[in-house]
């Protein structure tokens, strides 16, 4: 985003897009050099790959083309701990953390790209769901109540 451009957004979105910039810039001195990062691109992560160089998994909006792996993670991550398909999916993409940038932050609240509608959160859901609680992720980074990164655990 150029400069000309970040500057003519309103306060709220610059200071915004400046703490989540910050965030992913402490998540890389926490990531391993090129560990690959498994995100819910609506929330903005989607350019944490071209902005910061984070090594992130989906580089796109869209869910149409990608593999099955990729479709497994993005619907039942979540089930990671108890799901032997999805395991796989995560051990064939060597993915080793997860970053959510607007973790429970309501759609009508949310910092969201402009193709986002309400109901897309349900095609993240294993993504989306995951939180404190979820067995085989364990909280690496945290930031307010909607910014994190979770380390995959080995099982």
């Amino acid at each position: 985003v150029s400069r000309e451009t970040s500057e003519a957004l309103p306060y709220r979105d610059r200071l915004r897009r400046e703490i989540i910039n910050e965030f992913v810039n402490k998540a890389k001195d926490v990531i391993e050099n090129g560990a690959l990062v498994i995100n819910f691109p609506h929330d903005g992560s989607m350019w944490a790959y071209g902005i910061c160089d984070l090594n992130t998994y989906y580089r796109s909006i869209l869910t149409v083309g990608l593999t099955d792996d990729a479709n497994v993670i993005r619907e039942r991550l979540r089930d990671y701990a108890s799901d032997p398909e999805v395991r796989d999916a995560v051990h064939h993409t060597g993915a080793a953390y997860v970053l959510q940038l607007d973790k429970g932050i309501p759609y009508q609240e949310g910092n969201w790209l402009w193709q986002f509608a309400e109901g897309m959160v349900e095609d993240w859901r294993g993504i989306d769901a995951i939180d404190e609680t979820t067995p085989g992720f364990s909280l690496v980074l945290a930031e307010g109540s909607d910014m994190r990164l979770y380390r995959i655990e080995a099982l």
